[in-house]
């Protein structure tokens, strides 16, 4: 979940697989894209990039240009969960994914490619931030 600017307008995932714009002055739901085949764990974000990542249960993170939102990546995890991801808040184009299995994976977008995996302990990583 995330809130424009003014506060009007809350981008969410849902538990269908999808991405939407709730309006809360005219209280309208706009689906925004619908790709995903299991439930969107997390969503982030890049003002920087103009994109959105979204992780979800089937084991996919996948990018979203935020101009056509057309998916312009797509990575696999088939053997793990992502739970929480977090872009660099810099100009390097880099996404943080916390996993079920206590794994954090950092993926290059440019590359496309896992530039790092870490194994930090055998809890879930639900929240992930950068920090500068």
């Amino acid at each position: 979940v995330d809130l424009s600017a003014d506060g009007l307008q809350v981008l969410c995932c849902t538990a269908d697989g999808s991405v939407g714009l709730l309006d809360l002055q005219s209280h309208s739901y706009t689906d925004l894209v619908h790709s995903h085949r299991g439930h969107i764990s997390d969503l982030a974000l890049s003002i920087v990039f103009q994109e959105l990542a979204t992780a979800s249960t089937d084991g996919m993170l996948k990018i979203w240009s935020l101009m056509s939102m057309s998916q312009t990546h797509e990575f696999c995890i088939p053997e793990d969960v992502p739970a929480a991801i977090a872009y660099h808040p810099s100009k390097r184009h880099l996404v943080a994914v916390g996993f079920v299995s206590g794994t954090l994976r950092i993926f290059d977008i440019d590359g496309p490619a896992m530039l790092h995996e870490l194994h930090s302990s055998a809890q879930a990583i639900v929240s992930l931030a950068f920090v500068e």
